[in-house]
């Protein structure tokens, strides 16, 4: 099998609380990001 591990560090927009995002891999392999707005 193959795996790839990667870091990719990104800003938050003011307010966001980092313990509340979620994030998902969709079918095609993007990665989905989703914070509430504060």
């Amino acid at each position: 099998s193959v795996s790839r591990c990667f870091t990719r560090k990104y800003k938050l927009p003011p307010g966001v609380d980092p313990n509340h995002i979620s994030s998902s891999l969709s079918p095609e392999g993007i990665l989905i990001m989703e914070a509430p707005l504060p």
